[in-house]
């Protein structure tokens, strides 16, 4: 299977200063002091009506931009949003390129977070299912994905359980039970939290999906146990695909993690990071993460 990497070519190369950050909101850049009017007023803000993607810009690539517009397109439905005819790969790719230029950051890393919410105001039930987007953009230290030289320790989030409906596998606005268990890891003085989900199986990690492998076998829990649709998941799968690995969806619970050689979490912005220890399990193993890591680097460098 291809995987699909856009090199975006800037036909202005000409220097900007930008005097304070820029954003594109519907198609216009905008500066901060403009965007404070809109933050107050937007459903996203007032009942977490939206959502969003994260993408990676590196080495004048943005990486996956197709599977996030399809993710985006194929979630809205869902939430009853009217999709754009404009939304297209074409016109993201141009207004990724403008908001990059806006704040010079075409020769750097950056961090790309597109928001689309419904228009309107109202109260729980909308006056319109039509949408408005917000994108912005923040500069990356690195220009590849680096492995963690440490590796990250880890535990599970008991506080709350994530419910499995079909809201779970969407990347919304609602972030509450991600928040609680990121300041449940710092509280602990972990790096990062595992989500249960009502079944009390692991599902996902506070930011990122999760793989574990057992005897060269890839296993990670299925969307039905109320996982993110991770667009680094998928990619980690193809890969797998590709080089006739076994992979495998299946529920995880604590022990599947005890039992396994190595242990991994993914997302798009910090790429594939490796598990040194869950709870009092410390992994050795660290060759698929590794892999991975190389794969999506040789990419970026094309």
């Amino acid at each position: 299977m291809h995987i699909q990497i856009i090199q975006v070519i800037f036909t202005n190369t000409e220097k900007m200063e930008p005097v304070q950050k820029k954003y594109i909101y519907n198609g216009e850049v905008i500066t901060a002091s403009q965007l404070v009017s809109i933050a107050f007023s937007n459903r996203a803000f007032k009942f977490g009506d939206s959502l969003f993607e994260t993408i990676r810009y590196s080495n004048r690539n943005i990486l996956f931009l197709s599977e996030h517009v399809l993710r985006l397109k194929l979630s809205m439905p869902f939430l009853k949003m009217k999709i754009p005819s404009f939304f297209s790969f074409e016109y993201f790719l141009n207004k990724i390129s403008d908001l990059l230029y806006a704040n010079d950051l075409q020769d750097k890393s950056a961090r790309i977070r597109l928001t689309v919410f419904r228009k309107g105001s109202g109260q729980y039930y909308p006056e319109s299912n039509e949408v408005d987007y917000l994108m912005e953009a923040e500069e990356l230290p690195n220009k590849l994905y680096l492995m963690p030289s440490q590796g990250l320790a880890i535990d599970v989030f008991q506080d709350v359980v994530k419910p499995i409906n079909r809201l779970a596998n969407l990347k919304t606005g609602n972030a509450l039970i991600y928040i609680l268990a990121a300041i449940n890891k710092d509280t602990l003085k972990l790096d990062d939290c595992l989500i249960l989900n009502e079944k009390h199986n692991i599902c996902e990690a506070t930011s990122s999906n999760i793989f574990a492998v057992k005897n060269n076998m890839l296993l990670t829990p299925p969307l039905s146990e109320g996982c993110v649709s991770g667009i680094m998941r998928k990619q980690i799968q193809k890969l797998a695909e590709n080089r006739k690995m076994l992979v495998i969806e299946k529920p995880f619970n604590p022990h599947v993690l005890l039992d396994s050689d190595e242990v991994f979490i993914t997302n798009t912005i910090q790429g594939i990071q490796w598990i040194r220890q869950f709870q009092s399990r410390i992994y050795e193993k660290k060759m698929f993460t590794q892999m991975f890591i190389e794969l999506f680097n040789e990419m970026i460098l094309k």
